[in-house]
């Protein structure tokens, strides 16, 4: 039998470092990443359940658009909330109305979208299906053979016929009416007959909407106004909620005194919210006069760093401010993102923004000869001649960021592809349009069916 002998105790503190965020740091990071219509829903809902918390509802809301007629972004939104009840689908089918191109297509992959709403690629697939059955026929479509499929179906006149020549458009381009019968093994006339009912669609659905920026689906939370040569910015307080404290007693409950607590440092939450907002974006919005008196051509390279370097401040906290807000200039409405552009060169002769330099990439190729476009390495050389250098594989890139298709594609376009049906005068045409100017937006490889002769 053994003993247990030698045994001691000894209590020894090792002092450790740690961070403890307090809800109060938390509760201001969160707010600042709200919009003003986020922060008045917010508050609403913290007085309903606070009695010491009184929050006054924001006045009623200034008209921002200009234009008389209902835009396709404002028109699609209606049909989304009649649509869709649940949260994830919602926020999924505004992701997919934030994609969509004046034409009524969606401008976007679906991967894409689906990293965006924070969903997985089989849910915004589900939720797209649905948005296809929005009225007009066509929108939401990702090509315009699905544009024109869409509206065969609803039309009820959809064949195999049809959706052998929509699945070999391109079959046109290359060789012409003979070609698309040999690669789909139907007659001339038959062709004829699809091509008639091809031309009865709409192949831009969403061109007969007003073309308004979709940022005037809510108003802006940031005015930035010019009077007498001076620009002055400011909050939206119309869209602001105004929180203050209720005189209800608080007696000795801790439990009331708790509350009365966390309305004190709501209030003052919101505070130091607006004053940071409003901070930020006058450091922003100061840093890019010129383009808003200039447009994009006027735009500098700035980063987040850079003004939280300037306002003493954390890149994140900058981050927070810029997500979601929105700047009303005399132009126009504006996201605070499109502000900042990073910087292209090294040398202080050659700093441009990126945002910049797409536009003069763009309005290289709408200037360019429709039967000679220009190539990649051109665009660079034509580039770097006016002081702006760039390589060829960055000119590529993007061109596809404005989403233009490459220069062969761009030559082929632009031919006008005809055939016949029986020769004589009576003679149709499909015209594939290249590239189209609209105002506020970027240019668009769209294609539409005309009939001549």
């Amino acid at each position: 039998m053994t003993g247990v002998t030698g045994m001691t105790h000894t209590l020894r503190l090792d002092p450790t470092v740690s961070l403890r965020v307090s809800s109060d740091v938390c509760s201001a990071a969160t707010l600042l990443k709200m919009t003003n219509e986020d922060l008045s829903d917010h508050t609403r809902k913290a007085a309903r359940a606070n009695p010491f918390l009184q929050v006054s509802a924001p006045s009623e809301s200034i008209v921002i658009s200009k234009s008389e007629g209902e835009s396709l972004y404002a028109f699609v939104m209606r049909q989304i909330h009649l649509a869709f009840q649940g949260e994830p689908e919602i926020r999924i089918a505004v992701a997919l109305a934030e994609a969509l191109e004046p034409t009524g297509w969606l401008g976007r992959e679906v991967a894409e979208i689906a990293v965006d709403a924070g969903s997985q690629p089989a849910q915004v697939a589900t939720v797209l299906k649905r948005c296809q059955q929005f009225e007009p026929t066509g929108l939401f479509a990702r090509n315009l053979a699905e544009c024109l499929r869409l509206q065969l179906a609803e039309n009820d006149v959809l064949t195999s016929d049809h959706i052998a020549v929509l699945e070999n458009l391109d079959t046109i381009l290359e060789g012409g009416i003979d070609a698309l019968a040999e690669t789909t093994g139907l007659g001339l006339s038959d062709i004829d007959r699809v091509m008639q009912d091809l031309r009865a669609c709409d192949p831009k659905p969403g061109a007969a909407f007003e073309r308004g920026d979709m940022a005037l689906a809510r108003q802006p939370d940031i005015l930035v106004r010019q009077n007498a040569g001076k620009w002055s910015i400011e909050l939206n307080r119309s869209t602001l909620p105004t929180v203050s404290l209720t005189g209800a007693p608080c007696a000795d409950d801790p439990v009331l005194e708790q509350m009365r607590e966390d309305a004190r440092a709501l209030a003052s939450a919101v505070d130091r919210r607006n004053r940071m907002t409003l901070k930020v974006v006058r450091a922003v919005v100061s840093h890019q006069i010129g383009f808003l008196e200039n447009g994009r051509r006027g735009l500098l390279p700035l980063k987040r760093l850079d003004v939280a370097r300037d306002l003493g401040v954390h890149e994140s906290t900058i981050s927070r401010v810029v997500q979601g807000l929105l700047v009303q200039t005399p132009a126009r409405v504006l996201e605070l993102r499109r502000f900042f552009s990073r910087s292209l060169g090294t040398g202080s002769d050659m700093r441009e923004s990126r945002r910049r330099m797409m536009d003069r990439l763009e309005q290289l190729i709408a200037c360019e000869p429709p039967a000679q476009p220009l190539s990649d390495a051109v665009i660079a050389e034509t580039l770097a001649l006016n002081g702006a250098r760039i390589s060829r594989r960055t000119v590529a890139k993007y061109r596809k960021l404005l989403n233009v298709p490459a220069a062969r594609s761009r030559c082929r376009s632009a031919k006008l592809i005809r055939f016949a049906s029986g020769g004589g005068s009576s003679q149709k045409v499909l015209f594939v349009k290249g590239f189209e100017k609209r105002s506020g937006a970027l240019p668009s490889f769209s294609a539409a069916l005309v009939e001549s002769g």
